[in-house]
């Protein structure tokens, strides 16, 4: 009976709680129904509520911004709004970090989660996985002394949160692993491991720094 029930959780453990998050982000975007008048809600116009009408509308939104910001009069918007945003206090600060964070992470060119690497944390000769996230900047790099990178390290099983850190280049080791199959070693608490690949390891100053 033991068995039979491990095994029952081991199937129905994963789907409860891929369902979960699903309906967590469906409800979420549903939400933008209440941008719309309230004669024009489905719930109004039908007379019951459908789950996902919020997501599509939400889907829409985002690809008619983006479509609006690609021009030359859609950035010259952007650009004034954002000159507002920057002038106001508290919004200011708060805009501003979060768009260099968003940049980063959704720009086709950014270089953030790009390459997965293995450090020594939280002690020597203790190894986990880390993301490269790019190199120190502002006055932080004035107070390092060589070949420096900012590295960000997961806790598992949820990589959401985790820790910032800045190591000598020399230190840590690049993967031959994408950061999805990274993202799945973490949360599986290595259970889920890539496919083994039999290949030397690169360190990371045969990487360029990222830009």
């Amino acid at each position: 009976m033991r068995k039979y029930f491990v095994t029952g959780l081991l199937i129905l453990v994963p789907l409860a709680i891929t369902l979960w998050v699903l309906n967590l982000i469906i409800s979420t975007m549903d939400q933008s129904l209440l941008l719309l008048p309230e004669r024009w809600q489905p719930k109004q116009l039908i007379g019951f509520h459908i789950p996902g009408m919020g997501t599509m509308l939400t889907l829409v939104i985002i690809f008619v911004t983006g479509l609006l910001t690609r021009n030359f009069i859609g950035k010259k918007l952007v650009y004034a709004w954002e000159l507002l945003l920057t002038r106001i206090p508290v919004v200011n600060s708060i805009y501003s970090s979060v768009k260099q964070v968003s940049d980063t992470l959704f720009s086709s060119s950014g270089n953030a989660f790009r390459k997965a690497v293995l450090v020594q944390y939280p002690r020597q000769g203790s190894w986990t996985i880390a993301f490269l996230t790019g190199t120190p900047g502002g006055d932080v790099r004035n107070h390092l002394v060589g070949d420096y990178i900012s590295v960000y390290v997961p806790t598992t099983p949820n990589p959401t949160s985790g820790f910032f850190l800045m190591m000598p280049r020399s230190d840590a080791i690049e993967l031959d692993m994408t950061v999805d199959e990274a993202l799945k070693y973490i949360v599986s608490m290595g259970v889920v491991s890539p496919e083994y690949v039999v290949a030397a390891s690169k360190n990371l100053k045969a990487v360029p720094p990222p830009i």
